[in-house]
């Protein structure tokens, strides 16, 4: 623990924290990490299915903007149309109610990376509610 403000601020080991201590860092990072490799296996095959991944709305960070996702047929115009092949998934941050999940793929020719926050709703539910993406 520490003060920052007059306030305590816990610096440790997240499965340490005193207010989230409870929470299984690997189970939400290995669910985290199913929801995005379940997304990316069916961009391309079965789009429908894709969007079924996310929570909305969805939210999509680029450089200089964040642009709202309404629903489920608005982010179906955005998802590639060929399959990508997965290169790499991992957790990068996990927390009680979401997860940061890095991945790496490639959709044609491009090499794609990025972050997705998959986030735990009200209803219990794991989804990706951003995400932010870096093509090459």
């Amino acid at each position: 623990m520490g003060v920052v403000g007059g306030e305590d601020v816990f610096w440790g080991n997240p499965a340490d924290d005193p207010v989230d201590r409870n929470f299984d860092v690997d189970g939400n990072a290995n669910k985290a990490e199913a929801i995005v490799r379940s997304a990316i296996a069916a961009v391309g095959v079965d789009g429908p299915r894709a969007t079924r991944y996310f929570h909305y709305p969805h939210l999509v960070v680029d450089p200089g903007d964040i642009a709202s996702v309404a629903d489920a047929e608005a982010l179906l115009g955005r998802l590639p149309s060929c399959a990508p092949a997965v290169g790499r998934v991992e957790a990068l941050q996990v927390g009680a109610t979401g997860v940061d999940v890095g991945f790496r793929v490639t959709v044609g020719e491009r090499l794609v990376g990025g972050v997705c926050l998959v986030t735990l709703d009200g209803d219990g539910r794991w989804g990706i509610k951003g995400s932010s993406l870096v093509v090459s």
